[in-house]
């Protein structure tokens, strides 16, 4: 899987979503997307694969993404 719960909120960012409309998009209530995110329950398998399928997530996205993220960080620790 290229989506996990710790990583969720990052890639629903990247891609513009709010977690309302990813909700929407999986057929579940948007309250589970936010619990998920902050870590009270996990991503089941099967939604991960769903969310990677909507949003047309690849393993190189995923790099981008990671990549993206990992600059930002750097940034804001040297500040």
């Amino acid at each position: 899987m290229l989506v996990t719960s710790n990583n969720l909120a990052l890639v629903r960012r990247y891609y513009g979503v709010t977690a309302a409309r990813l909700a929407g998009m999986l057929d579940v209530h948007p309250s589970f997307i936010s619990q998920i995110e902050i870590g009270h329950r996990p991503l089941p398998e099967g939604l991960a694969l769903k969310i990677e399928q909507e949003l047309g997530l690849t393993s190189e996205r995923i790099a981008k993404i990671n990549a993206l993220s990992n600059e930002l960080n750097q940034k804001t620790e040297k500040r």
